[in-house]
């Protein structure tokens, strides 16, 4: 939802967890928000000529097939990823740069490299000077600031938090999971993304809560856009989707009708008491360190 709200002002192109653009366009599994495959995408297929003309014909076959920004797993297995794991929690910009230079697997450098690619192609493409990657994956976040950092990049962080009860609620639907599992995974997520952030400081990224955003949205879209250093818009309140192309995200994203703000709080009604026991037990910690009272 952020997403959409963001893409609304003349500034800023959202890409949503675009991180995946590679595997979805191969595999096909999600087509692009404006309905096509991300292969048939006119916005994709223009950011991707930009891609190979800022490359000098350096590349070969399909950038959208193969230049890829998701950080895998499989490249840095073992002690190499206790020791990013490290260089990343220590906070300091000089370890990052040595480890960077002396040590980070080549598939980890590259996948940052390309992200940059990309974001300086959809700036061409759209003309919009701010870019939004929301891809969920904290171990990239640490990466990409740090790499931004040394590249002199401009990058600025926003967490998004939601009442934990209502996303595992939503992974529960979704993906038929017990409460135990919902819970369990998104406490995980939590204290890596929370581990990441403290790395990088208090002072340089913004927390939102969905809550907050769906009740006095315009005060926190204002809020976020003097982060961001760009001027509020209030076409930024209406979730427009008839010129997003983002990749991956909540199915609402192709329901073009609704273009409302809404809180969806039906966790409240859906979860049996025992489940909001359950999930108190595995992931209270985690939702009232985010201000939340289960």
């Amino acid at each position: 939802m952020l997403d959409l709200m963001l893409g609304g002002s003349p500034f800023v192109t959202s890409l949503g967890e675009v991180h995946r653009l590679n595997s979805d366009a191969i595999l096909n599994t999600a087509p692009c928000t404006c309905g096509q495959p991300i292969l048939s995408c006119p916005f994709w297929n223009e950011v991707e000529e930009h891609v190979i003309a800022n490359q000098s014909g350096s590349v070969t076959g399909r950038p959208l097939e193969n230049m890829d920004m998701m950080i895998r797993k499989d490249d840095c297995r073992g002690l190499c990823n206790a020791l990013e794991r490290i260089v990343l929690l220590l906070g300091s910009q000089w370890i990052y740069e040595q480890w960077h230079r002396l040590l980070a697997p080549a598939g980890h450098k590259q996948a940052l490299v390309n992200s940059f690619i990309w974001y300086d192609a959809v700036r061409e493409t759209s003309g919009r000077p701010v870019v939004v990657d929301s891809s969920k994956d904290a171990r990239r976040l640490g990466l990409l600031y740090r790499h931004a950092q040394m590249t002199g990049a401009d990058i600025r962080l926003v967490f998004l938090v939601r009442d934990g009860r209502g996303v595992a609620a939503s992974a529960m639907r979704r993906e038929g999971i017990p409460m135990a599992t919902a819970a369990k995974q998104w406490a995980q997520v939590v204290r890596k993304t929370q581990l990441t952030l403290k790395s990088i400081g208090t002072d340089n990224y913004l927390t939102v809560k969905y809550e907050d955003l769906c009740t006095d949205t315009q005060n926190e879209l204002e809020r976020i856009c003097a982060h961001l250093g760009i001027p509020y818009n209030p076409q930024m309140q209406v979730l427009d989707k008839s010129n997003a192309h983002i990749i991956g995200g909540n199915p609402m994203r192709f329901r073009k009708a609704e273009t409302v703000i809404k809180r969806d709080e039906g966790w409240r009604k859906h979860l049996s008491a025992n489940e909001l026991r359950e999930f108190k037990d595995i992931a209270g910690t985690e939702a009232t360190l985010l201000g939340y009272t289960v």
